[in-house]
């Protein structure tokens, strides 16, 4: 929970604030609160753990609820994602090879069985898989830059 708190500072000092805010695209108040925070932080061996406990807890608690929100939001992402792409193999598959309707069915469920039963398997070359996938990344950018003339 936020309270509202006020104080005054030099010219110089707002000046410096409103040009942070604007370089971050965010409110005055929010840069006032994270440099009050850090500075909190930063003395908290002259207040003592009374002041900086709570202070700490309520910091990790709003980055984590931002991270899982994030994590949600992404996840929602991927299943509108992937639900268009099934939807449109489907209709591929229907339009284009003539294959009817129950066929495709068939062979979108199957594929979807062994989708679940490959993730309910641990994924033991997982580093490798990231690793590829950051290289792939990579070379896809560096073809982008060649093809722009960068």
């Amino acid at each position: 929970m936020r309270v509202k708190v006020t104080g005054h500072v030099t010219r110089d000092v707002s000046d410096v604030i409103e040009r942070l805010a604007s370089s971050r695209g965010v409110s005055v108040s929010s840069v006032v609160s994270e440099l009050l925070e850090r500075a909190v932080v930063a003395r908290s061996s002259e207040w003592g753990e009374s002041v900086v406990v709570p202070l700490l807890e309520e910091v990790i608690r709003r980055e984590v609820s931002v991270g899982f929100n994030r994590l949600a939001r992404l996840l929602v992402r991927v299943g509108l994602e992937a639900g268009t792409a099934r939807g449109l193999a489907a209709h591929v598959l229907s339009t284009a090879s003539g294959m009817d309707r129950e066929k495709v069915r068939r062979l979108s469920d199957g594929y979807w069985a062994d989708a679940v039963r490959r993730l309910k398997s641990p994924v033991e070359d997982m580093p490798e898989l990231l690793r590829a996938l950051q290289d792939a990344e990579m070379r896809a950018r560096e073809r982008t830059d060649q093809a722009e003339g960068t």
